[in-house]
């Protein structure tokens, strides 16, 4: 059983390939898609295949300081998409950053569920799919 798709937005090449190693290796997920600002995650998830359908990843893992577009500017336009391209995504502001004012301007954002430092942990990960009952978004 695997989630449909994560997305992680984050400019660092490092720590995409860190996570995306480490969710493979928990096999949790059928697909891991990266894009490395927030501008690059919008368009993506603005986009749509060849059947008229945008992608709907179930999590977005999603850094602060980012070239081009920011993780806040993207809460900024993304608050403003069609609720139908954000039905079901739970964001969560992965970062480096220990300043507690990020953590509580994040928390403003009714689409933020979650401040996690990086890097990702299997407890963390494990702690997340326990708690939002994520097994609603789980396919066989």
């Amino acid at each position: 059983m695997k989630l449909k798709e994560i997305l992680l937005i984050d400019d660092s090449a490092a720590t995409n390939t860190l996570n995306r190693r480490f969710l493979e290796q928990m096999n949790i997920v059928e697909k891991i898609t990266i894009k490395l600002n927030g501008q690059e995650g919008l368009t993506y998830l603005t986009s749509k295949n060849e059947f008229g359908v945008s992608p709907s990843p179930n999590l977005i893992f999603l850094d602060i300081n980012m070239p081009v577009m920011d993780g806040f500017q993207f809460l900024e336009k993304y608050d403003k998409l069609d609720s139908s391209l954000k039905a079901e995504i739970l964001v969560i502001m992965l970062t480096s950053s220990i300043n507690e004012k990020d953590a509580e301007k994040a928390r403003k954002y009714d689409a933020v569920h979650d401040f996690m430092q990086k890097p990702l942990s299997e407890a963390q990960v494990n702690n997340l799919l326990d708690e939002l009952s994520l097994l609603r978004f789980i396919t066989v």
